[in-house]
């Protein structure tokens, strides 16, 4: 997972939540979002059109209980994510390349 993180660079926002907590991945994320655009969560564009976020908190979730380590790396609009199995959420600038895989780590 460190040479996913590495190809990125700096992040511009690095945020954790707790698995066995009621924080869901799907809020981490869009938390993150709404604090590198800078705006309230309920002014940005539904993520719903861009990721499925019942399968991500699915995921990750099982991820977190099976203690599995997991990565899952996406884009939204200009901003490239990390969402891992233990609980970590990262944002980066996007680089623009369209060689952009999932990944599991």
């Amino acid at each position: 997972m460190s040479n996913l993180i590495a190809r990125h660079g700096s992040p511009v926002c690095q945020t954790q939540f707790d698995q066995s907590g009621t924080q869901r991945a799907s809020s981490a994320v869009i938390d993150a979002l709404a604090a590198v655009a800078d705006t309230s969560p309920l002014e940005m564009e539904p993520l719903c059109e861009t990721i499925e976020l019942e399968a991500l908190d699915r995921l990750i979730g099982h991820a977190g209980t099976a203690g599995a380590g997991i990565a899952l790396e996406f884009r939204v609009d200009e901003w490239d994510l990390i969402v891992t199995g233990d609980g970590r959420v990262i944002v980066f600038d996007s680089e623009d390349d369209d060689d952009f895989d999932l990944e599991l780590a």
